[in-house]
């Protein structure tokens, strides 16, 4: 994890403390450590501010419930504790161990501007060891670092059969980058690559879908975006697994380079097979696109001829593939975007990307780009949500629904439940990773240019849950 804050304690052997943290209901006191048997170590563990194991804290003197997620409690590998401390002073964290069902640590955080200071406690509550006072960062981060105008996709990992996400490349504002990362949680982060194939870039986007030309396997397909050297980019890479990235030999005229597009996969109405299509976008003389381009392999792309009235040129423009109440077929839903002037309100749909169909020109949720659009069905049916984004002046935190593409409702966050910060150039996916069926959010950029580098998570749209990590140092 890069820029978590550190927490050290004093052991006096790195075995003992393991059990000590995790495991031991041991009423005795701890021998006090001296120079000569005192030595360091890491344990790494991640949280979500919800009861995975049964645990309580304080958040700005309310109490929620945390807990530990993918943590073997015999086998610990880490644990580094994330949060602002503009959002989460003062914090204070109990646990349980859930063999023996009696409470084995507590700690107490008491973060500020400058330090963070904790204790230890056993399982009755009297002090074990004050640790040292330690720089608090500000900007503390549960991804891989801060990021915008990144991607985030979920695809089954090729070596554990596991559904995964996988983060691509972004920008911090700094930097651009062409990483990869995996996550089986949202909160642990592997880094697979910090050097892939394609080029550093922002702006790009990453679908997956089955690779015709290799075995039909799980595959994430990069496309386009805006690179470092000031230069839209219109060339495609292809991976299975993250780490090794083949760029893609385009037969024909490829599409025009471009940033800030659409991309989605869905069975083109004709063949059958499963499709790729990119959508409008913008390059970087300014000009606004309304073309749409359409490939089964990614080698082969193909000029959409679209019939009738279609969506004017935009950028910065959402779409999701979700069923179709009219026609009862699957279809490409458009929503927003900008034409360089205005931020646009309107929504879109085209079941086969030919011929397409404004259900709205000002939508409930008002002028939206840089926003995040998904199909999701969170038990009552699927819908299309609308997340956060900009409107040109305005940033929202904000989540909308359709099950139409013309009446938009949104949906008001529990009084109880904490809430994402305004932002836009974020990413939300849905995805099942043991609970349900999940909406996720991943970083995006604040109205102050920096970017975000919390994960959260949501089964209703209305309950989110933020992911917190945390650093054990002793």
């Amino acid at each position: 994890m890069i820029g978590s804050q550190t927490i050290k304690l004093i052991s006096s052997t790195a075995h003992a403390v393991l059990l000590i943290l995790l495991v031991s209901c041991d009423d005795q006191p701890l021998p006090e450590p001296t120079a000569a048997n005192t030595i360091s170590g890491v344990v790494d563990v991640a949280f979500w501010n919800e009861p995975f194991i049964e645990g309580s804290a304080h958040w700005k003197d309310e109490p929620f419930d945390v807990g530990l997620s993918f943590l073997d409690w015999k086998n610990p590998t880490t644990a580094t504790i994330h949060f602002e401390n503009s959002d989460y002073p003062p914090l204070e964290l109990a646990f349980d161990d859930i063999n023996l069902d009696k409470p084995v640590i507590w700690l107490d955080a008491q973060p500020t501007n400058e330090q963070n200071q904790m204790s230890l406690r056993d399982g009755v509550g009297n002090i074990r060891r004050t640790t040292l006072a330690t720089t608090f960062n500000n900007d503390t981060v549960s991804l891989p670092s801060s990021r915008f105008g990144h991607q985030v996709v979920v695809m089954t990992d090729s070596k554990t059969s596991l559904p995964s996400f996988f983060l691509i490349g972004g920008s911090d504002k700094n930097l651009l980058y062409n990483d990869c990362w995996k996550s089986f949680d949202g909160i642990n982060w592997i880094p697979l690559t910090f050097n892939a194939a394609f080029s550093p870039r922002q702006l790009h986007r990453v679908v997956v879908m089955n690779d015709p030309l290799n075995q039909n396997k799980s595959t994430m397909w990069l496309i386009g975006g805006a690179g470092g050297d000031s230069k839209e980019l219109n060339d495609i890479y292809k991976s299975i697994d993250g780490v090794k990235w083949d760029k893609v030999a385009v037969s024909g005229t490829p599409f025009p380079a471009r940033y800030s597009f659409s991309m989605v996969t869905m069975k083109d109405p004709v063949t059958g097979a499963p499709t790729l299509f990119v959508i409008g976008g913008r390059n970087l003389a300014g000009t606004r696109l309304n073309d749409i381009w359409k490939s089964a392999n990614g080698a082969d792309w193909i000029k959409v001829t679209t019939s009738g009235t279609i969506f004017p040129p935009r950028s910065s423009h959402q779409c999701a593939i979700a069923n179709d109440p009219t026609s009862g077929k699957s279809a490409i839903w458009l929503t927003g975007g900008t034409d360089g002037t205005n931020a646009l309100a309107d929504v879109w749909k085209s079941t086969d990307g030919v011929a397409w169909t404004r259900t709205t020109a000002s939508a409930a949720f008002g002028g939206r780009i840089q926003h995040q659009l998904v199909s999701w069905n969170s038990g009552s049916g699927e819908k299309l949500y609308l997340i956060a984004g900009s409107g040109g002046v305005s940033i929202y935190d904000d989540v909308w629904t359709s099950t139409d593409g013309i009446s938009w409702t949104v949906l008001n966050n529990a009084s109880d439940s904490p809430r994402f910060q305004y932002r836009y150039l974020h990413q939300a996916v849905v995805g099942d990773f043991g609970t349900g069926s999940t909406l996720w959010i991943f970083g995006g950029q604040k109205w102050t240019g920096k970017a975000f580098s919390d994960v959260w998570k949501t089964t209703d749209g209305v309950n989110f849950k933020h992911g917190v990590g945390a650093s054990l140092v002793f």
